[in-house]
């Protein structure tokens, strides 16, 4: 059975081999990242996703920071900046669509709205127009507001 730091190592190596693999039809930006990543030293990217795992996760942000604030070189924090968890990914909340349809209200008040907007649809092909926004709510009929 292996040591930890070995699954650790092993996941590292597999990991590097995985990165090194050209994907076809990946988006522009990740491409250029990936090319960014990718010339770093090999020690530098290896260091920089354990401590990316050691502090729990960190955002990229957070971790430039720690790196900054550490002095590090300039390599460490560039690939801070470039970094791609895949764990992280995974496990990020995606974002929120957008809605296709308008919020089902279920008060009396615009069901009523809505019974006297079909009238006035199916009153069209008559001579009468009705307005629902003449509507008089107390009688529930619509009022009538004259010949088209």
């Amino acid at each position: 059975m292996a040591s930890p730091t070995e699954v650790e190592r092993m996941f590292d190596q597999e990991s590097e081999m995985l990165e090194e693999i050209p994907l076809p039809n990946l988006p522009k930006d990740e491409r250029e990242r990936r090319e960014q990543w990718l010339k770093l030293p090999r020690a530098t990217r290896i260091a920089v996703r354990r401590l990316h795992r050691q502090f729990g996760h960190v955002p990229n942000r957070v971790l430039v920071q720690i790196l900054r604030a550490s002095n590090a070189k300039a390599d460490f924090i560039k690939a801070a900046r470039t970094l791609r968890c895949e764990g992280c990914d995974a496990v990020h909340p995606k974002p929120q669509t957008q809605k296709v349809t308008l919020p089902r209200s279920l008060s009396f008040k615009t069901q009523s709205e809505l019974t006297s907007t079909i009238l006035c649809v199916l009153d069209g092909r008559s001579r009468y127009v009705f307005s629902p926004s003449h509507c008089d709510q107390s009688r529930w009929k619509p009022n009538y507001i004259g010949n088209v």
